[in-house]
C-alpha cells in the first residue's frame, strides 16, 4: 500500500503535561511526525479528538513530516525545567527523514532525559545518541510487546499490528539495549481481552522480556474510543463473531472508554502476580538521578505515593481514597522546597500545611522521610 507523505513547518512541538504521568514518568512529549505507518488498530490515536486527519482511514496513509521539529524542541525546551521527555518515532519514514534522532540530539544537548516507546528495531540505530543521554541524564526505552511467538492466538496478532516489526525483532533489541545499561522493558499494552489475556501469554511475555533483559512489564487495558470501537468490533467479527457479544458486554455503553473495572483489576493483578514470579518490575521504576537535589525525595516520595495510586485501583478501592493519593501525589511531585526541611523545621505541622497533604498524608510522609533518610 502506498503511503502519502507530506510536509510542513509546525508552530510548535512540545506538549508540556499538567502532571507527571505516572506510568511513564514524563512530563513532556513530543513527536516528529503525524499518523502512523504501523497502523495498529487497538491504537488510542484514532480516537477522534487525538487523530491528525478527519478522515480515519488516513490515519495509517498518510504521514506528516515536521520538518522543523528539532530547531523547535531546542527553542522549547530551553525555556523549561529539565524533567522527562517522551520522544521518538521509529515508523519507517524515519530511516530516511532521521528526526527522531536530530531530536534526541537536541535533548542531549541540553541534558533533558528521554522516554522511548517503540515497535521498531530502528531505534538501534541511535543507540550511540542514547547511550550518551543515559550517561548524562538518563534513558528509558520500552517496547510495545503483546504477545509472544509462543501465545496459541499468535496468528490473530496480524489483524491488530499489520505492519509492525516483529515481535522477535522488538525482543532482540531489547536484549541489545539491555546490554548498553539502558534501562528497557516490556509496554503490554493493551491486553487485549478474549486474545491475548490468558495466563500462559501474559507468563510467556513477561519471561521474554526477563530472557532479553527487560527490567519492567507494565501492563494495561485495551481502551476503545467511540472513533474507533466499531472499527475494532469489525475485527472481531473476522475473526470469531462470538468475540463481538462478548466486548459488548465487557465494554458496556455506560464505559466508552475502559472496559469493566473489575475485570480489569483482575488482569492487573495477574500480571502483577507473574512479574512477581520473575522478580521483575510491573511499574516502570522513576528515575529521579537528574533532577537537583533538594527535591529528589519529594519526586522518590510521589512515586510511592503514586504507586499506591495504582495498587489501589486495581484492586478496585474507594474511589475518594484514590483521589486523595493522587491529589497528595501532584501536590508532592510539585512541590519546589525540600519537603524534609519542611518537616525538620516544622514537624507535622509543617507538612500539613503543603495544599493537598493535610494530617494523614503528613504522616505517611513522615514515615516515608524515616525510611529513606533513616532519622
Amino acid at each position: 500500500m502506498k503511503v502519502k507523505i507530506l510536509k510542513y513547518k509546525a508552530n510548535k512541538i512540545l506538549n508540556i503535561h499538567k502532571y507527571v504521568d505516572s506510568w511513564f514518568w514524563n512530563k513532556y512529549s513530543a513527536y516528529p511526525y503525524k499518523g502512523c505507518q504501523f497502523g495498529c488498530e487497538f491504537c488510542y490515536n484514532r480516537e477522534a479528538r487525538f487523530r491528525p486527519y478527519k478522515d480515519p482511514e488516513d490515519f495509517s496513509k498518510v504521514i506528516t513530516i515536521k520538518q522543523n521539529a528539532a530547531e523547535l524542541l531546542r527553542d522549547e525546551l530551553s525555556k523549561v525545567s529539565i524533567d522527562l521527555v517522551a520522544i521518538g518515532d521509529y515508523q519507517p519514514v524515519e530511516r530516511k527523514n532521521k528526526i527522531s534522532r536530530k531530536m534526541l540530539g537536541v535533548c542531549l544537548d541540553l541534558k533533558f532525559p528521554v522516554f522511548i516507546l517503540e515497535r521498531s528495531p530502528l531505534v538501534l540505530r541511535d543507540l550511540d545518541i542514547l547511550e550518551d543521554i543515559n550517561k548524562r541524564s538518563c534513558a528509558i526505552i520500552a517496547f510495545s510487546i503483546i504477545t509472544t511467538p509462543k501465545s496459541k492466538n499468535y496468528s490473530k496478532l496480524r489483524f491488530f499490528e499489520p505492519k509492525s516489526p516483529k515481535v522477535k525483532k522488538r525482543f532482540e533489541a531489547m536484549r541489545k539495549i539491555s546490554k548498553k545499561e539502558i534501562l528497557t522493558g516490556t509496554v503490554f499494552m493493551p491486553i487485549l481481552p478474549y486474545i491475548f489475556d490468558d495466563d500462559e501469554n501474559i507468563e510467556d511475555v513477561i519471561k521474554m522480556t526477563v530472557a532479553n533483559g527487560g527490567s519492567f512489564v507494565v501492563g494495561g487495558g485495551l481502551t476503545l474510543g467511540r472513533g474507533y470501537k466499531k472499527r475494532y468490533f469489525d475485527i472481531l467479527e473476522r475473526i470469531d463473531p462470538l468475540l463481538v457479544n462478548k466486548y459488548k458486554a465487557l465494554y458496556p455503553t455506560y464505559n466508552v472508554y475502559g472496559p469493566d473495572p473489575e475485570y480489569l483489576g483482575k488482569i492487573a493483578l495477574k500480571v502483577t502476580e507473574i512479574c512477581e514470579k520473575y522478580q521483575i518490575n510491573d511499574r516502570i521504576p522513576r528515575p529521579i538521578e537528574f533532577f537537583p537535589e533538594k527535591i529528589k525525595l519529594n519526586k522518590k516520595i510521589a512515586e510511592i505515593f503514586f504507586d499506591k495510586v495504582y495498587r489501589m485501583e486495581i484492586e478496585n478501592k474507594s474511589v475518594y481514597r484514590v483521589w486523595a493519593y493522587r491529589k497528595a501525589s501532584w501536590a508532592l511531585d510539585a512541590l519546589e522546597e525540600n519537603v524534609y526541611d519542611i518537616y525538620k523545621e516544622s514537624g507535622l505541622i509543617g507538612l500539613d500545611e503543603i495544599r493537598d497533604i493535610g494530617e494523614f498524608f503528613s504522616r505517611q510522609i513522615e514515615e516515608e522521610i524515616k525510611k529513606l533518610i533513616r532519622i
